[in-house]
C-alpha cells in the first residue's frame, strides 16, 4: 500500500514539475511576414531546404548552431468518447520547453535572435513557397526574462 502511495506522489510531482516550467506560447505577440520579409538566414534555410520541407516530414532547425533546438508534436485524447482535442507543438530550445497548439504549418526556423518562424500553409509545396505568409514569435523576452 505504501509503494503505491509513494509511486502516486513521485508521478504528480513529476507531472507538476514538468507543467511548471513549461511555456505556453498560443497568447504570444507574432508578426505575419511574406517571404521576401523573412530574414535573410531564413530564408536561405528555406532555400536550401526545400526538398526536406516539401518531403511532409517534421523539419526545424536553428540557424545558430550553438542554440539547442528540438521539435516534437502530440496530441491528448479527452475521453473515450471523444477524439484528439489538443495537438500541440514542442519546442525545446537550450533546455526550455515552450508549447504551441497545434496545425502550424512546417518549417519551423529558430533565428539567432530568438525568434521562431513558421509557414501558415499547413500543405508547403515548393511551387509557391514564396507566396506563402510566415508567422514570427519573438522568444528572448519569453525564455530569460520570465518570472520564476
Amino acid at each position: 500500500m505504501n509503494k503505491n502511495i509513494l509511486f502516486y506522489f513521485l508521478i504528480s510531482m513529476f507531472l507538476i514539475g514538468c507543467y511548471d516550467s513549461t511555456i505556453i506560447l498560443d497568447n504570444n505577440k507574432t508578426s505575419l511576414l511574406s517571404f521576401e520579409e523573412l530574414p535573410k538566414s531564413v530564408k536561405s534555410v528555406i532555400e536550401n531546404n526545400l526538398g526536406k520541407i516539401d518531403s511532409k516530414g517534421e523539419f526545424y532547425i536553428s540557424t545558430d548552431s550553438n542554440i539547442v533546438f528540438g521539435y516534437g508534436s502530440g496530441g491528448a485524447g479527452d475521453t473515450w468518447f471523444s477524439s484528439i482535442y489538443s495537438n500541440k507543438n514542442h519546442f525545446f530550445i537550450n533546455g526550455w520547453h515552450l508549447t504551441l497548439k497545434g496545425n502550424k504549418g512546417e518549417p519551423f526556423i529558430l533565428d539567432e535572435r530568438y525568434n521562431l518562424y513558421y509557414c501558415e500553409e499547413l500543405n508547403f509545396s515548393i511551387s509557391n513557397y514564396k507566396e506563402y505568409k510566415f508567422i514570427k514569435i519573438p522568444l528572448y523576452n519569453v525564455v530569460y526574462d520570465r518570472p520564476d
